[in-house]
């Protein structure tokens, strides 16, 4: 018979791997972003809908939507059909999302800390 240590190391096994299963792609990018290049006036809340996603830009002064468009994952990217954000890189080491495909320079978005 097995003992009680092994069969609650493999429990703990299963249970890793079945919650990094759970992850689905995207997430890191879920969350309350602000732009310090607009003095923090600038916020995009990205949320999920179903396999795409909300990205969502608020004036933090007025409380005024901006924008809202739709976006998707790909290639490890949010992409939407956006004037200015067509293509979204999560920046893993500042923990903050870069806007790429700009005509200009626009530095990243940092997560708003709760």
């Amino acid at each position: 018979m097995r003992s009680p240590i092994l069969r609650a190391i493999l429990l703990i096994a299963i249970a890793l791997l079945a919650l990094s299963a759970c992850s689905r792609p995207g997430e890191k990018f879920i969350g309350v972003w602000s732009n310090e290049w607009a003095g923090g006036q600038l916020q995009l809340v990205v949320s999920r809908d179903g396999d795409n996603f909300i990205l969502k830009e608020i004036h933090t002064v007025t409380g005024n939507t901006v924008a809202i468009n739709a976006a998707r994952f790909e290639n490890g990217y949010l992409t939407s059909d956006s004037l200015l954000r067509k293509k979204l890189a999560y920046i893993e080491s500042e923990d903050a999302i870069q806007p790429l495909d700009l005509p200009l320079a626009f530095p990243a978005f940092q997560r708003v800390k709760n």
